[in-house]
């Protein structure tokens, strides 16, 4: 088990100071703006503030794609397993 904040719902382990923070959409995050996806879904961050969040990713065909294959194809996971 490990020290994350959440944010609308998703566990993160990314922002600078983890204190079991909850967040949730127009708070302000200390976070890059971007996309960020979690097991438990996705959710935006623009200008430090949280905009929105789903459950669901579609591909660009509006075919659904599973967050669990997403995140694990990540290049990153896939680094951390060979060494």
């Amino acid at each position: 088990m490990g020290v994350y904040d959440v944010v609308c719902g998703i566990q993160v382990k990314c922002t600078p100071d983890l204190m079991f923070k909850e967040y949730d959409i127009g708070d302000l995050v200390e976070l890059e703006d971007g996309v960020y996806l979690g097991y438990e879904g996705w959710f935006v961050v623009r200008g430090s503030i949280v905009m929105e969040n789903g459950l669901n990713v579609y591909d660009k065909w509006g075919n659904l794609l599973s967050l669990e294959k997403l995140m694990a194809n990540n290049p990153i996971m896939e680094a951390i397993k060979k060494a």
